[in-house]
């Protein structure tokens, strides 16, 4: 699988697209637990070696630093990982040239792979005299969030403090979404590293709580980036249930509410109400799955919201068989196809197999919303004879583009044990997608 994605990545004659999503997928087989370090440094040498090619698809480049930092930092050279800082600096390659939101890219990989003596260059990109384009400062908001992921002590606290002083002064509202995200993250990381609901989680849960409802009227209108700040709650509630900490019962109790509030809450917006939805289904409490069925069966609201409500009900956890009968029923009968092809991955997030030869047809479906779901939600119904399925639309050169990009995006989250297609995880940090729709980001947060 690796030497046909590079063999797509490294072609001349075909669409710049295209080689970028197959760059992405071949980096994201060296993201699971089985590819070996000796495969890693194989890996990264054929990535660096296309980076030494000026490419004429900016995106390509873009796309060949993501792939190198999903290979375990191990398996990183100095003079590679050297070659990151340079490109976040000077935002082009050595000898190359300035290339458009290449430094902001480099900003995302270096955090996939950054240590704590890379966080005063990061503390440098987002503090408030830097005066570079606000790509930059949206992906080391995004960087930051990972680093808190990947290290734990003096360097959370100080992720975590870096972004909190950020927040209230942010005006640029992709911005402020990134950082409530990246908030979320750093608390859940804080919660599973102590195993407790500790002081700094507390701290970045409070402030989220308080973007969501700045004032003191519960029934005025929600702010702009409110779908993001549940999102991190969420994030914030689904830690405190897999650690079993003391105090998570009663904070997911009273974050619950407030959720459920928004998204019964017909006087909100249908993307906030959606919002609200993924969130609930994030949180996983299965107290909160008639919520989710009554928008899911409410044939008046949009294909977003009942979407969305049916994506959260494969998060929450084991399905009753109420809830997977309207799974089936949606999915076999729904005239509404958004509706029906979540409701096909939400099957698929059960465990359900009913849908696995509708969401392969969906790989060369119309619509790019369709494909990335299809794809995504293939990443959880893994098997040799998909693998050969994905491969062939991918070399197939009569198949539609896109199709071929979505079989490259199906190919790269094969083999990923953890409940997260790690695909997603990639191809929705990319800044350029930051303010892209809830589903982009649900992936991100699984």
């Amino acid at each position: 699988m690796r030497d046909r994605l590079y063999r797509v990545a490294k072609h001349d004659a075909l669409p710049g697209r295209l080689r970028a999503l197959a760059t992405i997928s071949l980096g994201l087989l060296g993201d699971q637990p089985t590819a070996s370090r000796a495969l890693a440094k194989a890996t990264l040498a054929r990535l660096f070696k296309l980076l030494a090619i000026r490419h004429r698809y900016m995106d390509l480049t873009a796309a060949l630093l993501h792939a190198a930092s999903f290979q375990p930092e191990a398996a990183w050279t100095e003079e590679q990982r050297a070659l990151l800082t340079t490109v976040l600096r000077t935002g082009g390659l050595p000898g190359g040239g300035r290339t458009f939101a290449l430094d902001a890219q480099a900003a995302i990989a270096l955090g996939r792979i950054a240590g704590p003596g890379d966080l005063a260059l990061f503390a440098e990109m987002i503090g408030p005299k830097h005066v570079r384009r606000r790509n930059v400062r949206r992906s080391t908001v995004i960087a930051l969030g990972t680093l808190a992921e990947r290290h734990d002590g003096a360097t959370r606290t100080a992720v975590a403090a870096l972004l909190s002083a950020a927040l209230p002064l942010e005006r640029d509202p992709t911005t402020r979404k990134l950082l409530t995200i990246a908030l979320g993250r750093t608390a859940a990381a804080a919660i599973r590293a102590t195993r407790t609901f500790d002081e700094t989680a507390q701290g970045l849960a409070g402030l989220l709580h308080a973007t969501l409802r700045p004032g003191d009227d519960a029934a005025a209108p929600l702010p702009r980036n409110a779908s993001y700040a549940m999102l991190g709650l969420a994030l914030i509630g689904r830690a405190l249930a897999d650690v079993s900490a003391p105090a998570g019962p009663a904070w997911r109790q009273t974050t619950g509410t407030v959720l459920r509030r928004a998204a019964e809450d017909a006087g909100q917006s249908e993307r906030h109400r959606a919002g609200a939805a993924m969130a609930l289904g994030l949180l996983g409490r299965s107290a909160d799955r008639d919520v989710l069925l009554a928008l899911l069966s409410d044939t008046e609201r949009t294909p977003l919201l009942r979407g969305a409500a049916a994506r959260a009900l494969g998060l929450v956890g084991p399905a009753d068989a109420a809830t997977l009968s309207l799974l089936h029923a949606l999915f076999e009968e729904s005239p509404r196809w958004p509706v029906r092809v979540h409701a096909a991955g939400a099957l698929a997030a059960l465990g359900d197999h009913t849908a696995t030869e509708f969401l392969v047809t969906q790989l060369q479906a119309r619509h790019a919303s369709d494909q990335g779901a299809a794809a995504q939600a293939l990443g959880n119904l893994g098997s040799a004879a998909l693998v050969e399925r994905r491969l062939a639309i991918l070399q197939d050169g009569n198949q539609p583009m896109r199709a071929r990009m979505a079989a490259c995006a199906a190919l790269g989250c094969m083999g990923d044990p953890e409940p997260r297609p790690s695909l997603a995880r990639v191809v929705n940090d990319m800044n350029w997608r930051a303010g892209g729709g809830l589903f982009h980001w649900l992936a991100d947060l699984l």
